[in-house]
């Protein structure tokens, strides 16, 4: 099965959840501490919009996290479904 070498934005919305949880940071912290709209933190947590680079770079130091922690998540694996029996 070939390696899909495309990023994953899946991983990379799942470890922005995961931060803003584990600091207990609201969407409006963020936004204040970031810079980034509300309404554009909670889309990207949805999966609804991908985010520039600027956008992401913002985000780590909203949370105080390396830029790269935060996007070395692009390269997590991705699940694949198992084939239907």
């Amino acid at each position: 099965m070939p390696l899909d070498s495309s990023p994953n934005f899946e991983s990379l919305r799942l470890g922005l959840v995961h931060l803003r949880a584990e600091r207990g940071i609201s969407f409006d912290e963020l936004e204040r501490r970031s810079g980034v709209a509300r309404s554009s933190l909670i889309w990207l947590e949805q999966g609804r919009q991908k985010g520039s680079l600027t956008t992401w770079w913002k985000i780590a130091h909203g949370l105080d996290v390396p830029f790269g922690e935060l996007v070395s998540h692009l390269d997590d694996p991705h699940i694949q479904d198992a084939p239907a029996d």
